[in-house]
């Protein structure tokens, strides 16, 4: 595809068993995840970017861990986390929450906290979508009642008619199918998140973090492209020039083409995603993480831990560092 072709980058976020790598596979109309919707154990282990041509678009879906497992280690949700935005800058166009129909509601209100104060409250009230899972199991229990599942949501599950007024309304159930039936659910899914970013004024989501990664993913493609072509790595940016990098890379850096260069653009997302596993455990985490903590403790007490524990640090200082690890 060309680089005139639509992008749309989506990020899908939810608990373990929540359906995510599936719903992944469906959309990407192809198995790229690796999915087991009958294990007990979490089968995605770190974030993985896909890409495929759906509905003539250049559609990236970044799957995720479950940040909110306990078994997972504080670095372990750091090093995630910032992975998750080094695969989806410069920013993704939706993040979608799955949730299975055929369970309760734990944990997903305090997800959406904790993404509001990792991403921003606009990430949550603009660019999140519910991604309903498993309704072919739903309808197999009889839960539903012969209801359509919109019906048995809002008549019967008022934990998630929380969860959508909190993501301003904005909800999808993706269905399990083959051939055509599947391709317009997703085709359905796709227009939704087109009108999210209309709606968001008609870009991605960003935020200061984003755009800091972006340029260094930028730089990075420059670096790597530089080595491929055997020329010698130049002297590094001086502080403050790294807004230079948002200018069309042809400008750049003249000897190169614009292709050239955006073939190294995997790469470098997955070495900048790499960098941070290499902050020390010594480093303080901040709010962000903080307030992850709070939801892994879980209840009142962990959320007064966790928020005690990133009060002062802002989102960008954290991510100022984890992204200047080289």
């Amino acid at each position: 595809p060309s680089s005139s072709t639509p992008e749309v980058r989506l990020v899908l976020l939810g608990r373990s068993g929540s359906g995510k790598s599936s719903a992944g596979n469906a959309i990407l109309g192809q198995a790229m995840f690796e999915s087991n919707s009958e294990s007990l154990t979490a089968v995605t282990q770190k974030c993985e970017k896909k890409k495929a041509m759906v509905d003539g678009k250049r559609v990236s879906v970044v799957d995720t861990p479950d940040w909110f497992n306990s078994e997972q280690t504080p670095d372990e949700v750091r090093a995630q986390i910032s992975s998750c935005i080094a695969l989806s800058s410069p920013g993704p166009h939706a993040f979608l929450l799955c949730v299975p129909l055929d369970q309760p509601a734990k944990t997903e209100l305090q997800a959406l906290s904790a993404l509001a104060k990792v991403f921003g409250p606009e990430a949550v009230q603009k660019y999140t979508m519910v991604l309903f899972t498993y309704a072919d199991r739903l309808r197999d229990s009889g839960k539903e009642g012969g209801k359509s599942v919109e019906e048995y949501i809002a008549s019967q599950r008022g934990d998630l008619v929380k969860l959508v007024e909190k993501c301003t309304d904005r909800f999808h159930v993706m269905e399990k199918g083959q051939g055509v039936r599947q391709k317009k659910n997703v085709a359905e899914l796709l227009e939704k998140v087109d009108q999210t970013v209309k709606e968001a004024g008609g870009q991605c989501y960003s935020s200061p973090a984003f755009q800091e990664v972006e340029d260094r993913v930028r730089q990075r493609q420059l670096e790597i492209a530089r080595e491929r072509k055997g020329i010698k790595q130049e002297t590094a940016l001086q502080a403050g020039q790294l807004s230079t990098m948002r200018q069309p890379l042809a400008q750049i850096d003249e000897e190169m083409t614009e292709d050239e260069i955006g073939n190294t653009r995997d790469e470098a997302e997955v070495k900048m995603g790499d960098a941070a596993k290499q902050v020390p455990k010594t480093v303080i985490i901040g709010a962000i993480l903080g307030l992850v903590l709070g939801v892994i403790l879980a209840g009142v007490v962990g959320g007064a831990v966790g928020t005690a524990a990133g009060s002062g640090v802002s989102e960008l200082c954290f991510f100022s560092y984890v992204i200047s690890v080289q």
